[in-house]
């Protein structure tokens, strides 16, 4: 029996889609190695340093006197109900993050509870602590009115 097709070489494909898969496997091996080495490296850098900008000393008191005036009003307004207690401790975070961006300069407000422990500001961290159970949950046994002054005494003995 005769065929008019003629058999074809065995790799009669062309070559670059050859080339084209090595170096795809090439590139990728070496992201690879690239991220891991970058990612091992970033551990050993030392922490970036913060720099705190303290307000002048005479603006320190009205700064305070405003923020206590704050926790004032959120207190009238949980003890009469216009508030839940989880609202209260959003708000409570709210002034005590806003407090301390403005004595120090840090924007504590756009920060996580770890981000703050790395601050070392023991006083901040253990509120921040103290809210974010209520703050988060859906439900909350805890009335707000003793850590309205935790955080009152914490403004008021800042530095």
């Amino acid at each position: 029996m005769q065929s008019t097709v003629e058999l074809q070489a065995p790799m009669a494909f062309q070559q670059i889609w050859a080339w084209l898969a090595a170096l795809l496997i090439i590139l990728a091996v070496f992201l690879q190695v690239f991220f891991r080495i970058r990612r091992a490296r970033k551990g050993d850098l030392p922490p970036k340093k913060i720099r705190i900008k303290k307000p002048p000393a005479k603006m320190l008191p009205e700064i305070k006197d405003r923020y206590l005036v704050k926790l004032d009003v959120l207190e009238k307004q949980l003890s009469a109900g216009l508030i839940d207690v989880r609202a209260a401790f959003q708000e409570l975070s709210s002034v005590i993050r806003n407090f301390v961006f403005e004595v120090t300069g840090i924007e504590v407000q756009n920060y996580t509870l770890f981000e703050i422990r790395q601050l070392n500001m023991p006083h901040l961290t253990k509120l921040i602590e103290e809210y974010y159970t209520p703050e988060f949950a859906r439900t909350t046994r805890k009335r707000g009115f003793s850590s309205i002054n935790k955080t009152r005494e914490v403004i008021r003995r800042w530095y």
